[in-house]
């Protein structure tokens, strides 16, 4: 029997519009449905894109890498087998060179040529002299020119005579003057276009002293420029080279010498001077200098040259070695860049002398004798009466000696007539 209520539903089952119902709301079920599923779809490819973009930027890196690899390896392999060719050049330049590999006691060395030994004679080269060639790692030369023009350092060109220490010190005479730097030249004696163009203090003992008192006043006045606030580095430099300074010792007194080759090396090259003395010897009565400054001379720049000689006892030029050692490092090393032409001595170039430029004299006191010079020579005596009266002998080498005195303490030197004109 039948409710009112199922009466009710039926009637409205019955409604046309209840099916329209059912059917839109079918459809918008299976449209979410398949909205739903096509964002899945589309999230999924978004998964895959990004998935193979992630793969493809891991391949490019790994590609990148591995070129990269590749290249520095090779880059690697390059500079080794460079290194290798380059240090293999430069034992078969220094075996093809002509250079002492061994001596024996009776002092012939054996020097390396094209894959042979040659004996060559060589004086004074016992075990005590030999020089050792560093051929392993380190330096293993030295440029010539920048060696023997550094700063603050002061220099000895150590040789047999005749063996080439003048030209050797020329070129460096010319490298100042390229400069636009004079050196000053202080020597016992001076052939015929020797330091052609340089300031020359000798050859006899006075003008030898009035050069070191020179050299001593342009210290002390750089001194002074120091104190008012020029520095060192901004001082010019002043090259002075000290021409065969073994033999100084036969005309002036010893402890002078040693007082100024400690100056030399502790006060004068720390000022911009630097000397270069020239000698024959390493040891220290070379230089002038007894057992308290026998070290000072392992300070200096060291250029020593090796000779070689041929049977007829000729200094054998296309053999010699020439070697430096530098400050307490006694090994020496071998140089190059030594020049082979004759080197130019008349630039234009002046001293860099500060002193001169102030008008400075010398502050140093006159001996005994040269007091008796200036006395006579300020009384009106003639520079031969003078030379009478103090040396003994009127001749043109004793009045060389009173100029050079006089020049010394800043007098100006007149002829007599002159002078008794001046009188007049």
């Amino acid at each position: 029997m039948k409710t009112q209520k199922d009466v009710v539903i039926g009637e409205i089952e019955k409604r046309p519009g209840s099916f329209r119902i059912r059917f839109f709301w079918y459809v918008g079920l299976f449209t979410f449905a398949l909205a739903a599923l096509a964002i899945l779809a589309a999230w999924q490819t978004f998964v895959i894109l990004a998935q193979v973009l992630v793969y493809a930027i891991t391949a490019i890196c790994a590609i990148a890498i591995l070129i990269g690899s590749l290249y520095f390896g090779w880059l690697a392999i390059h500079t080794i087998r460079h290194k290798v060719r380059r240090d293999e050049a430069t034992t078969a330049k220094l075996e093809n060179e002509s250079r002492i590999i061994t001596h024996d006691h009776n002092h012939v060395a054996y020097r390396w040529n094209d894959g042979e030994l040659f004996p060559v004679y060589v004086p004074q080269l016992g075990a005590a002299n030999a020089l050792a060639l560093p051929m392993g790692e380190g330096v293993q030369s030295l440029d010539f020119i920048e060696v023997m023009t550094k700063a603050k350092r002061c220099f000895s060109i150590v040789a047999d005579q005749q063996t080439g220490k003048t030209t050797l010190a020329h070129y460096i005479v010319e490298y100042w003057m390229q400069r636009g730097i004079k050196p000053l030249v202080i020597s016992q004696k001076y052939d015929a276009g020797e330091y052609a163009n340089c300031e020359k203090f000798g050859p006899d003992s006075a003008s030898i002293t009035a050069g070191f008192d020179l050299v001593r006043q342009e210290a002390a006045y750089r001194q002074q420029l120091a104190d008012g606030g020029k520095p060192y580095n901004a001082m010019r430099l002043q090259p002075i080279f000290l021409e065969d300074f073994t033999s100084f010792a036969s005309i002036l007194d010893n402890k002078a010498l040693e007082s100024f080759v400690a100056q030399a090396l502790t006060v004068f090259a720390a000022r911009g001077l630097l000397l270069y003395f020239i000698v024959h010897s390493r040891n220290k009565n070379a230089f002038g200098l007894g057992k308290q400054g026998a070290a000072l001379k392992d300070q200096m720049t060291r250029l020593e040259i090796i000779p070689a000689y041929t049977t007829t006892g000729e200094v054998d030029h296309a053999s010699k070695q020439i070697v430096c050692s530098i400050g307490s490092n006694l090994e020496a090393v071998p140089v190059t860049g030594i020049p082979a032409y004759t080197p130019r001595l008349d630039y234009e170039c002046r001293l860099s002398l500060y002193s001169l430029s102030a008008g400075a004299r010398p502050q140093i006191e006159p001996d005994k004798t040269e007091a008796t010079v200036l006395r006579r020579y300020d009384k009106g005596d003639g520079i031969s009466a003078i030379a009478l009266a103090v040396f003994g002998q009127q001749n043109g080498f004793n009045n060389d000696k009173v100029k050079n005195i006089l020049a010394k303490f800043g007098r100006e030197v007149k002829d007599q007539r002159v002078r008794e004109d001046m009188q007049l």
